[in-house]
């Protein structure tokens, strides 16, 4: 049904201000149109919900009914109709009135997926409750509800507990890679550091000077200077290779370039 939007009207005031039956009874016989148009409020209630939110006689609720069935249908903004407001405020004669013509309205969801029925449950409201449990299949259509809502916070646990169950391998597995990493870290390191002591210990042995040991003395004597230091030099080159062929292999398997050999 469309809605004729406005200011608030006269049945609007009359029902939230709660005037007198006659008063009311008056305005729906005279001005009916007025039963179709919202408020000028962001839910845009009908003056049906106003009635419903503020009480109002059995009598004046049926004659607004019989005037425009359709309101009783129609949902506010926030998902309200007006059976929802009448049982969430405890109106049992409105609720009496609207359920007459309007019967299945127990069973509509507002837009938080809210009866009539769980309003009035929540709500304390026993007669309303029981009231519309009294409908036929209404008792059925309960139980249909809450075994589905059951099922759903089932799932819903499952799916929270499946998902607690994946993220601990996942965390696992990422502390064995950080402690796999942080162990080959520490390799590297130890292998670097003794590489560049053998690194340092070939320099330190390539350019220490030497003197010729005792059983060497008549070689030198018979060595010209050049021809005895170029054979302290290769000797000397021996141990200095040795070193560096040791300090490379290392640093290679550390992940560092591989040096040089030395002349």
């Amino acid at each position: 049904m469309d809605r004729a939007s406005c200011s608030s009207n006269a049945l609007h005031a009359a029902f939230k201000d709660g005037a007198a039956d006659a008063t009311v009874l008056a305005l729906i016989e005279s001005q009916p149109e007025l039963l179709i148009q919202a408020d000028d409020s962001w839910e845009r209630w009908l003056p049906l919900h106003h009635a419903a939110r503020w009480g109002a006689a059995v009598a004046v609720v049926e004659a607004a009914v019989a005037a425009c069935p359709e309101a009783a249908k129609v949902a506010s903004r926030g998902g309200y109709e007006p059976l929802h407001l009448a049982a969430m405020g405890g109106q049992l004669g409105v609720c009496r009135a609207l359920l007459a013509v309007y019967p299945e309205g127990a069973f509509k969801k507002d837009s938080h997926g809210r009866t009539p029925l769980v309003e009035a449950r929540e709500g304390g409201h026993v007669e309303i409750e029981e009231l519309i449990l009294s409908l036929p299949g209404a008792r059925e259509a309960d139980s249909a509800e809450a075994a589905l809502r059951e099922r759903e916070r089932e799932e819903l646990l499952g799916a929270e507990a499946a998902a607690a169950e994946g993220e601990a391998p996942e965390e696992e597995e990422e502390e064995e890679e950080e402690e796999a990493e942080e162990e080959e870290e520490s390799t590297l390191s130890s292998a670097r550091a003794l590489a560049g002591r053998m690194l340092r210990a070939a320099s330190s042995l390539w350019w220490r000077e030497e003197e010729p040991e005792e059983e060497h003395a008549l070689s030198k004597q018979a060595l010209s200077g050049a021809s005895w230091k170029r054979g302290v030099w290769w000797g000397r080159r021996g141990r200095v290779s040795d070193l560096s062929v040791g300090a490379r292999g290392l640093l290679c398997r550390a992940g560092e370039p591989h040096p040089a050999p030395a002349d």
